[in-house]
């Protein structure tokens, strides 16, 4: 007589799958594949906690981005350094300090006959946090490619700001986003009167705007001469967050 299968009872496996007596039974899919069992997505990574700075830790911050002396051949002196002031703009964004710092070479006269490099600049801006940086950021870019506006960024350097002409240029990305540009326009410099060219480029990363600059007479200053201390301040401001 043949041999029969056993009758399938309540809580038996299916038959043909293998598995202790009590398995849990694959659920159908309800795809291609009936016999799938179904995989949960899933959850969403948490996004990681919004850091916010103190004010102590702004003027870390701040010092870290400003160029100073030591980062300069011998023979510049500081010709100003000016602590940034919030406008209702910057305000809403968290702004928590801002200064702007020339450098003036040694002998500028001599330097201006040569046509070598006059001055460098830096800024700096710092917010509370990564987000308000980010929303400032992106009116100052607006205001870089249609006005004189970024000429504020240096303080009193140029005579008339909203004479500056501002040309952007094309320049490697510097921290989470950066803007390259040119800026003429006429400046003081012991009682004399002439037009100059600066260099700039203006960058975010994380929570705090920065630009460094350099800036000649009737020359266009090289990006070259810029990198390096650009790559010093990133640096520095690195370490602070």
């Amino acid at each position: 007589m043949p041999a029969t299968s056993p009758p399938q009872t309540e809580g038996s496996p299916i038959s043909g799958a293998e598995g202790p007596p009590g398995a849990a039974t694959p659920v159908p899919s309800g795809g291609s594949n009936p016999g799938a069992p179904v995989t949960q997505p899933r959850p969403p990574a948490s996004a990681p906690p919004t850091r916010t700075y103190s004010a102590q830790e702004a003027s870390a911050q701040i010092n870290a981005v400003s160029l100073a002396l030591a980062d300069l051949p011998a023979g510049w002196t500081i010709l100003s350094d000016t602590a940034g002031v919030s406008d209702a703009n910057s305000a809403s964004c968290g702004w928590l300090g801002s200064r702007t710092v020339t450098n003036l070479v040694g002998d500028p006269i001599q330097a201006f006959v040569d046509g070598e490099t006059l001055a460098f600049l830096s800024s700096a801006t710092v917010f509370a946090t990564e987000a308000g940086a980010a929303d400032c950021a992106k009116s100052a870019t607006a205001g870089f490619r249609t006005s004189g506006d970024i000429a504020r960024l240096f303080g009193n350097l140029f005579i008339e700001p909203d004479a500056v002409v501002v040309t952007e240029v094309g320049a490697p990305t510097v921290g989470d986003s950066s803007i390259a540009g040119t800026l003429t326009g006429k400046i003081s410099v012991q009682g004399n009167i002439i037009d100059l060219t600066v260099l700039v480029v203006v960058y975010r990363k994380g929570n705090v705007t920065g630009a460094v600059a350099s800036a000649r007479s009737g020359h266009i200053p090289p990006l070259s001469e810029l990198q390096p201390l650009i790559e010093v301040t990133i640096g520095r401001l690195s370490a602070t967050q």
